[in-house]
């Protein structure tokens, strides 16, 4: 019984330690096959609203910025609330959060967000309009070891 509990819990912490999969990649201007960031379409209460995050430069340890892009019909949005929030995909760490504050219309900008740790990072940018209405986009990032 002692040898059936100690394989179950060894396929477990293995089968936990699976590399996600990644969605299509995010940057067109990399002369690489595969990308260390991806992104997944925009999840929105609002038709019409299309929401893009990137993170400005290379995936590194320490401060990031992102720069999150609203538009809303084609327009810019002006006015709206953004939250950026970093989590790793395995459990146990501490979240990143982030404001971001309007640049110019449609444009916001995150500078006080900081990675942790090397590893896979999913980034969420919520944004709320002025009319209140709500939408989501997800950007997944690898942070590798210095």
């Amino acid at each position: 019984m002692k040898y059936f509990l100690l394989i179950l819990t060894l396929v477990l912490v293995l089968a936990a330690c699976k590399k996600p999969q990644t969605a299509t990649s995010n940057t067109s201007s990399s002369s690489s096959s595969t990308s260390p960031i991806t992104t997944t379409p925009p999840t929105t209460s609002l038709e019409g609203l299309k929401i893009r995050t990137e993170l400005s430069g290379d995936p590194a340890l320490g401060a990031a910025k992102f720069n999150v892009y609203i538009l809303n019909d084609g327009e810019g949005v002006s006015g709206a609330e953004v939250k950026v929030t970093g989590d790793m995909t395995h459990a146990g760490m501490v979240p990143v959060l982030a404001d971001a504050q309007e640049v110019e219309q449609g444009l916001y900008a995150s500078e006080g967000f900081q990675f942790s740790m090397a590893g896979d990072w999913i980034v969420t940018t919520e944004v709320k309009l002025p009319s209140g209405a709500e939408g989501m986009s997800e950007l997944k990032l690898t942070i590798p070891s210095r």
